[in-house]
């Protein structure tokens, strides 16, 4: 049984869309996505909305940027790689 759970982030410019695991936190089982992640899928990828949302970054304590898709279980965040 596999208990991966991933979040889809769609590509602004072209509409594609890629599923990217979320991490589980060790400490408080936060969920999470590496923004090294989503980059890894969206090259150019500058910021995340959900609708006209801008979705902020959150910083560990290691300076590691990721989104915290808890709170908005089926959503799919869409990736703005151009204004």
């Amino acid at each position: 049984m596999n208990d991966q759970v991933f979040q889809t982030f769609r590509c602004r410019s072209t509409g594609e869309e890629i599923d990217i695991p979320v991490q589980k936190g060790t400490t408080q089982n936060e969920l999470f996505v590496l923004w090294s992640d989503i980059q890894s899928g969206f090259k150019n990828a500058e910021s995340v909305r959900n609708g006209r949302a801008l979705i902020p970054f959150i910083k560990d304590r290691n300076n590691c940027e990721y989104v915290d898709p808890r709170d908005r279980p089926g959503v799919i965040y869409q990736l703005n790689n151009e204004f």
